[in-house]
């Protein structure tokens, strides 16, 4: 298997699984689209939730779906996305400036202690639209 199609966090045989996968739906997803579970992070999440609530989206699927393609409008604009990492990049600058370094060992110790706390994620249940 070419290791350049593997995600750095799977196996070889996950990542065989998910080359398999993505390839046997292409026909299907031309003509109907792709439908699929997400996973938001709390904060994530809580953003998105506020504009659900506010009436920005009908429902945290829309939103998602409208950020995707705010991805992959910008996909073929190279400066855009150099400028949006620099300003990234720039700010965890401005974080270690300030103080906020961590170390590897701190980071993992961080990371472990969050997946202890995670609790199951909240599920969205669908509402069916009634018209206006």
């Amino acid at each position: 298997m070419d290791n350049d199609n593997r995600h750095w966090a799977e196996s070889e045989e996950t990542a065989r699984q998910r080359i398999a996968q993505a390839q046997s739906l292409r026909k299907q997803v031309r003509t109907g689209g792709l439908k699929f579970e997400a996973y938001l992070t709390p904060d994530l999440a809580e953003w998105i939730l506020d504009m659900v609530e506010n009436g920005m989206f009908i429902d945290p699927s829309e939103a998602v779906f409208e950020f995707m393609q705010q991805a992959h409008d910008i996909d073929p604009y190279d400066d855009l996305k150099e400028e949006i990492l620099r300003r990234r990049l720039d700010q965890g600058v401005q974080d270690a400036e300030e103080g906020r370094t961590y170390t590897m060992e701190e980071v993992k110790e961080h990371l472990e202690q969050r997946e202890k706390e995670r609790t199951a994620p909240a599920v969205w249940i669908k509402i069916p639209q009634k018209p206006c």
